[in-house]
């Protein structure tokens, strides 16, 4: 099970499991007896989440990691939760830290996103030991708990209107979190603004996990007039009796499917409320065979989104469709109004083009709280025999049933260059797709990446990212797979191949008519303790195989039109856009393979370079031998521990050197860590076909550093750590000519595209991917430029 669902359903049960907890025998000095916060602090320590025999500080403001501390533990009691991601979510958090494990717990639960919402991008920050105020200490409980708000609390005075916080103190107070201050002048405040101390904050929390309502559990309490709050349908009851009304058990709330048909309001008088028991339509335009499975929804909580299913799968008998099991047998209409919505999916082989429906003559059918049915129907005024039901008559839309719609699924022409992929961290975008719609929006509903040049073991998962997102909406992983019908060979060379699979919801990927949505993929990786290995080539790619509509399959897409809820079908390879499935073009045609870019795994890696020189720009040159150039470079931090932590060893560098009126000895370079001046090791000046320059040099040629790991040079450089390496040669003569000016600068070029070898025509820097279990070769780095320059000296 996924850890942030089980972590979020601890969260609500636990309340329910647990009950009230008993006060210890003894309480900190700190703590008086008859402090107003003495009876959750008892609980909590009870329950071993405070340790009683400390000084508890409650006046001290708490801070982020002890709110959070205090939330995790609180809904996390029991050890049977998986272990969070190695990876640190955010910067200022890392993995050494004691309070890591409940902010990786909180960073998957969506409830703690980092400053600015940050959760997901490289840098991001959640200041753990900043002091929390009252406000943020709000936003976190009501994401926590998952509390929703019923506007039953007043409005706090001191929250104005509009501010980012309104909403979430709201929830907050209609669920007895926040009761306001006691003040003398009648004032309701809250100090949103202000720090909250550590007696607040387990007062909160303890709330919090109790799930009261105002209303009912605190502020201004109103008795229900019926205990009993269970019923289904209204019993019936002797004639002179008036029995209190009941609550209606509903279904839980869905997202409707199928196409809305009609969607109309319902009140009863203001004196006595009515049950709802049955509904019947016709078509007054079309055919009601045009659709199947008709549905009946409700806006029950009156927010303008009908949510919860009254009746579903219903098909027409003859001229009509009718609704008369309502789940718990009726619905109650009160006096205010609340909006139906009738939906259906429409036929594959529908009889016509238009459908429109309308409530039949007495069509409506309903009774009295008492059981007592209500007959005759006033509609639009005209009323033939005894009326107790009035209808005014607004017409459905007429419903046009269009053709089928067409989705293009192609790569982006927005390119992906090739990455070096990190294990035990989040990659950067690896594959780009881009999805068109015509004729109708377009669901997709299930899509499947396979891995070519290997089975991408080094992988845990994949995560899609809407264009312009930070964060992902879906997952896509290899246990979703299944017993699904997958490729399990590449076509072109019979290869093994590893696919990723998505179900993804209705709405969760809707692609709108006649516009392009941008879809990148990304990758979670493992760590090497779980299977992640250096060197691994993985290329993603969506098969161009045309495939069936159904459900079953092995093509890499599957969709459904929105407007007419149909699986849209299989490409029949001609030029024309008949409702049809395109994969590996936009336009219509024969499908092709969507093929990614060829990435490669590391388990450490460069993740910078630039200059390291001390000297400011434009130093003089002096004859002599000095530094000439420095460079910094960076790794990556990483969580790759099996063997030791995987750490950079630079190995080889090839650096160009530009001398303008300058000439130095070719016989005279070294290279040294500026961590020790005095450990160098030679290298060797050398032209542009790799040919050993001598004498006196001058003008553009290379410097060749190979070998390094073997010398006395420190050139290792330690997880998220950094290093600096410095050519030193011999200047003989700093301005050959006096009437032009001299110029002298080192740098490092042709080291970003990806290279099997180091040399002139290779790549000018290899290093290892190293641990006590051995290393990989890497000769790039995954940066987009191409030249990093350090000082230029002139003269």
């Amino acid at each position: 099970m996924d850890l942030r669902l089980r972590f979020l359903g601890a969260l609500f049960l636990l309340p329910l499991l647990i009950g009230r907890v008993a006060f210890a025998a003894a309480l900190p000095q700190d703590v008086p007896q008859d402090a107003w916060y003495v009876e959750a602090f008892g609980a909590f320590e009870a329950e071993g989440v405070i340790d009683g025999d400390e000084p508890f500080r409650p006046g001290e403001s708490a801070t982020r990691a002890e709110f959070i501390e205090l939330i995790t533990r609180t809904g996390l009691m029991h050890d049977e939760y998986d272990s969070p991601p190695e990876e640190p979510y955010f910067t200022d958090v890392p993995a050494d830290t004691p309070y890591f494990w409940n902010f990786q717990i909180a960073a998957l639960g969506n409830w703690v996103r980092g400053a600015g919402n940050c959760l997901g991008e490289k840098l991001c920050f959640a200041y753990p030991t900043s002091p929390i105020n009252r406000a943020e200490a709000a936003a976190l409980i009501v994401r926590a708990f998952i509390l929703v708000a019923d506007g039953a609390a007043p409005h706090f005075d001191d929250v104005p209107p509009g501010s980012w916080y309104e909403d979430v103190i709201q929830v907050a107070a209609d669920n007895c979190v926040l009761q306001g201050d006691n003040r003398d002048d009648g004032l309701q405040t809250v100090r949103p603004e202000a720090f909250m101390n550590r007696a607040e904050m387990i007062v909160i929390v303890e709330r919090a996990r109790q799930f009261h309502r105002y209303g009912m559990d605190c502020g201004d309490i109103v008795k229900p007039t019926n205990e009993d709050t269970d019923p289904l349908r209204p019993p019936r009851h002797p004639e002179d009796e008036t029995p209190e009304p009941r609550a209606f058990e509903l279904p839980s709330t869905e997202t409707p499917t199928g196409v809305p048909l009609m969607r109309f309001d319902m009140s009863a008088h203001k004196v006595k409320d009515i049950v709802l028991t049955g509904l019947t339509f016709e078509a007054a335009q079309g055919s009601l065979f045009n659709a199947t499975k008709y549905a009946l929804w409700v806006d029950h909580d009156r927010d303008g989104v009908v949510e919860r299913p009254l009746e579903k799968n219903q098909g027409a008998k003859g001229a009509t469709v009718t609704f008369q099991n309502f789940f718990g047998g009726g619905y109650i209409i009160t006096s205010d109004t609340v909006t139906f919505e009738v939906r259906a999916v429409i036929s594959g082989a529908p009889v016509s083009d238009t459908l429109q429906l309308r409530v039949t003559t007495n069509g409506i059918e309903a009774e009295e709280l008492d059981g007592r049915a209500l007959s005759g129907i006033r509609k639009d005024g005209i009323c033939l025999g005894r009326c107790q039901i009035n209808q005014q008559t607004t017409p459905a839309e007429v419903i046009t049933i269009l053709p089928q719609g067409n989705l293009f699924v192609s790569e982006s022409t927005t390119g992906i260059r090739p990455r070096l992929l990190l294990g035990g961290s989040t990659t950067d975008p690896i594959l780009r797709l881009t999805f068109r719609a015509g004729e109708e929006d377009i669901d997709v509903t299930e899509l499947r990446i396979s891995s070519s040049g290997s089975l991408a073991t080094s992988i845990d998962r994949l995560e899609l990212v809407k264009s312009g997102a930070s964060t992902s909406f879906a997952e896509v992983t290899v246990s979703a797979c299944g017993s699904s019908d997958l490729l399990t060979a590449n076509p072109a060379d019979s290869s093994p191949i590893q696919t990723f699979c998505a179900s993804l919801p209705t709405g969760t990927l809707r692609v709108p008519e006649d516009q392009r949505t941008d879809i990148l993929v990304r990758a979670r990786m493992k760590s090497d303790a779980v299977g992640a290995v250096s060197a691994e080539k993985i290329q993603l790619w969506l098969t161009g195989q045309a495939v069936s509509e159904n459900v079953t399959g092995s093509g890499s897409v599957k969709a459904r039109g929105v407007s007419s809820s149909k699986r849209i079908v299989a490409n029949d390879g001609d030029s024309s856009a008949e409702g049809e499935l395109f994969l590996g073009r936009d336009s219509a045609g024969p499908n092709a393979d969507i093929i990614g870019t060829l990435h490669t795994t590391t388990l450490s890696m460069i993740t910078a370079v630039e200059n390291g020189s001390s000297d400011g720009e434009n130093s003089p040159i002096v004859t002599g031998t000095h530094a000439i150039g420095a460079l910094r470079f960076y790794a990556a931090s990483n969580a790759n521990t099996q063997d030791g932590t995987n750490t950079v060893v630079i190995e080889d560098l090839l650096f160009t050197v530009s001398a303008t009126n300058v000439t130095l000895d070719s016989s005279s370079f070294a290279i040294y860590n500026t961590i020790d001046h005095t450990v160098t090791d030679g290298c060797t000046a050398i032209d542009s076909s790799g040919t050993p320059l001598t004498g006196n040099i001058t003008g553009s040629f290379l410097v060749s550093c190979t070998g390094l790991d073997a010398t006395a040079v420190t050139t290792d450089i330690a997880s998220g750590g950094s290093i600096v390496l410095t050519l030193k040669g011999t200047i003989v003569n700093p301005q050959v000519s006096g009437s032009v000016s001299s110029f002298l600068q080192l740098s490092l070029q042709n080291f970003t595209s990806p290279s099997s070898s180091f040399g002139v025509n290779g790549s000018h820097i290899h290093y290892l991917d190293q641990d006590g279990g051995g290393e990989e070769d890497v000769y790039w780095i995954d940066l987009p430029g191409s030249e990093v320059r350090s000082t230029q000296y002139r003269l």
